[in-house]
């Protein structure tokens, strides 16, 4: 979380492909139970204006820029899109809590930003209709955006706001038809801790052989 989207199956057995490795959350410690997988969720598809609320960023010439404390993001797709601090003109608007979606540019990079910051015209500033952004659900948001997006727009052709309210996506939601905000963030979170655990299982690995190495010497 314009987006462009195929149908609704294939758009989940993209997002599905994407994140395979690690769709199924691991068990608890101590055995038992077990996370959803995204497969197993029932989807719904949405347009962008009933999920999302956004607004383009504003022109902000380099030549003009005032060294300053306030990240100021282009439509680049390194560093998070940032690109410099500043201290913006009064006519800038600071966000903060939101996603940013390059317009033109690197089409398509999206990136989540819980720092002030502001946007040059190249981007569009995007946050949820329904729910307060924080990091898990918008790392689930980037995702979806960026991998849909990325394949159908370029630098012959930029987002705009017609393209934009013009997309549908689909999103997991409740047996009532309410988004599943709360699946989405739970699936990143349990992410994170298999991430987390897989890491820690390597490291104890080299540990494990740099200690059999020593006890050889």
């Amino acid at each position: 979380m314009g987006v462009g989207f195929v149908s609704s199956r294939l758009r989940r057995s993209r997002f599905s492909r994407i994140l395979r490795a690690l769709s199924t959350p691991p068990p608890p410690r101590g055995g038992g139970g077990g996370g959803r997988s995204l497969e197993s969720l029932q989807w719904q598809e949405f347009s962008f204006d009933e999920v999302f609320i956004y607004e383009r960023g504003r022109r902000y010439k380099r030549g003009d820029h005032t060294s300053g404390e306030i990240a100021y993001i282009s439509s680049s797709a390194l560093n998070n899109g940032v690109d410099g601090f500043v201290s913006p003109p009064s006519y800038m608007k600071i966000h903060q809590n939101k996603i940013t979606l390059a317009n033109s540019g690197s089409v398509g990079s999206c990136f989540y930003h819980p720092y002030p910051f502001v946007a040059s015209d190249h981007c569009m500033v995007v946050w949820l209709k329904e729910r307060e952004l924080n990091r898990h659900l918008a790392l689930f948001c980037t995702t979806i955006l960026r991998h849909s997006v990325q394949h159908k727009y370029g630098f012959n052709r930029e987002i705009n706001r017609e393209r934009l309210l013009e997309e549908k996506f689909s999103l997991p939601v409740h047996a009532n038809g309410t988004i599943a905000y709360d699946l989405m963030e739970n699936f990143i979170k349990a992410l994170e801790k298999q991430q987390i655990e897989r890491v820690m299982a390597l490291w104890d690995r080299k540990l494990g052989a740099y200690e059999g190495v020593g006890r050889g010497l």
